[in-house]
């Protein structure tokens, strides 16, 4: 059997469909790069708001009327199991990461091909790995449909980690991400911790950057120096990803994030001043039920205060199933919409303010994509997007010289030496 497999929303369900691509390989299917070359298509879907549902759902459609067989994966088979049997009867559903259940899903083709090997990859690796470490979290945030999705807290052992971190380096990877919903999390289930993990990690040999995914300051800020200091090996990016969704504390209640805007700012305090050139990334969910006006100035106050160089906003979107779908005062659509923009506004000035302090500097990154021919996307030891006006070998570490910024991205100058040859 030939299969497509499509992975949308977070990096961790991205990394979950990548590994279900590598189970269908092991298993002596072929998989293609192109859907229109499939059999069956296997989407990793995402339910994170009503909009990208539907798209998910328009996309499960558009191939089935193209006469494609699909799997529904990802979090839509869980959290909308239910609409999604209604609507598509005929489809099978796959839980999140569910490897086994993919196994009795597509079998072994009658004519076994050989496997293609331990690392689990066909051709030269990407320069980056997506090694998911854990499925589901310990919050119980009100208007999040994942928890539903993927339940509580399970976690990978550190062996099974660092095994498949190593083989992604053996076969050329370069920058490793951990991911999960909650990486604070990680181990709570098996008296384990992220500290550990990361200390595992750092015994691996040779020259890679190490991405660590979204913490929730709610676990976080119990063990905020521990953390901090867990990122002490230098090929760990200076990169914290911490979410607050809001600046006022009612709205934190009502959103059941279990944490206080103290316990936010204690690990920004301890990160930044272990780490001044530290990269720093939140989330803000703008229109919640019942956010007045004084609600939406207090999230702009702490952004302005914060000054982070990343910041995901969304408008609230109801998911079915969710306390917060039924609670009162839900905040109109043009008003959510008129916090985005002045939420979008703010965070372009403060980050080209950011971005506009690297001008001048000369950095080692790690070049990881070709976003058009002539230029590359690199990343520097924080994990700020550097744009070279160049085709430097993708995989390589380089020395550039930061020219200009913009809110998204800093220009640097083509590399001025290679430091390590591209991987593979």
């Amino acid at each position: 059997m030939s299969l497509h497999f499509e992975g949308y929303g977070c990096t961790a369900n991205q990394g979950e469909t990548l590994e279900l691509a590598h189970q269908a390989r092991e298993l002596g299917h072929t998989v293609t790069e192109r859907p229109e070359e499939a059999d069956t298509v296997v989407i990793g879907t995402c339910t994170v708001i009503q909009a990208t549902a539907d798209r998910m759902e328009h996309r499960i459609a558009s191939l089935l009327e193209g006469g494609q067989g699909v799997v529904i994966a990802g979090c839509m088979a869980t959290a909308d199991r239910t609409r999604m049997r209604a609507r598509f009867p005929e489809v099978p559903l796959l839980a999140p990461g569910d490897l086994e259940g993919l196994e009795v899903l597509i079998g072994r083709p009658e004519a076994e091909l050989p496997s293609p090997g331990p690392s689990g990859k066909e051709e030269a690796s990407p320069v980056t790995a997506i090694l998911p470490v854990a499925i589901g979290c310990l919050g119980h945030c009100t208007y999040c449909a994942t928890l539903r999705a993927r339940g509580r807290v399970r976690s990978r052992s550190i062996e099974q980690i660092v095994a498949r971190a190593r083989a992604a380096l053996d076969s050329g990877s370069r920058e490793l991400y951990l991911t999960s919903q909650d990486n604070a999390a990680y181990g709570a289930d098996m008296g384990s911790s992220l500290e550990e993990l990361l200390a595992a990690l750092a015994i691996l040999e040779g020259e890679f950057r190490l991405r660590v995914g979204m913490l929730n300051p709610a676990i976080a800020a119990h063990r905020s120096r521990e953390l901090a200091e867990a990122w002490s090996d230098r090929r760990t990016y200076r990169f914290l990803h911490l979410p607050i969704q809001s600046g006022s504390q009612p709205v934190l209640e009502a959103m059941g994030r279990d944490h206080s805007l103290e316990d936010f700012w204690r690990v920004v305090e301890t990160f930044r001043s272990r780490y001044p050139e530290l990269m720093l990334s939140t989330d803000v969910i703008c229109g919640f039920p019942g956010e007045s006006d004084d609600d939406h100035r207090a999230t702009m106050e702490l952004l302005e205060r914060l000054a982070p160089e990343v910041v995901n906003i969304t408008r609230f979107s109801p998911r079915p199933h969710t306390r917060a779908a039924g609670m009162d005062d839900q905040v109109p659509y043009p008003v959510a919409k008129e916090r985005s923009g002045e939420l979008t506004l703010l965070k372009q000035r403060t980050t080209r303010a950011s971005f506009q302090r690297q001008v001048g500097r000369r950095v080692t990154v790690l070049a990881t994509e070709r976003p058009k021919p002539g230029s590359t996307l690199c990343r520097d030891d924080s994990y700020r997007p550097v744009v070279v006006d160049a085709e430097v070998a993708l995989g390589g570490f380089h020395r550039v010289e930061v020219t200009g910024a913009t809110w998204a991205y800093l220009r640097a100058k083509t590399a001025i030496e290679g430091i390590e040859a591209a991987a593979g």
